[in-house]
């Protein structure tokens, strides 16, 4: 499921859809592991990764969450 776009795009579906395949672990703590997710060094915590491009240029698409919550640090 989230390998669909890799062979055409070179883009692969993370974050939330790697929640919904089954692919994360339950955490303990206060950062829960689907909130940070593929997180980049530099994205702010409001950020969600959902798009993956290259690794060597770090390309990936998200979401922006208006609200921040303290969630993630």
């Amino acid at each position: 499921m989230t390998d669909a776009f890799l062979p055409s795009l070179g883009l692969q579906l993370v974050g939330p859809y790697d929640v919904l395949a089954g692919k994360t672990r339950r955490t303990v703590g206060r950062c829960p592991n689907y909130l940070c997710h593929w997180r980049y060094y530099y994205d702010p915590p409001e950020f969600l990764t959902v798009v993956r491009g290259d690794d060597t240029k770090q390309f990936h698409m998200g979401y922006y969450r208006c609200v921040f919550f303290g969630l993630c640090y």
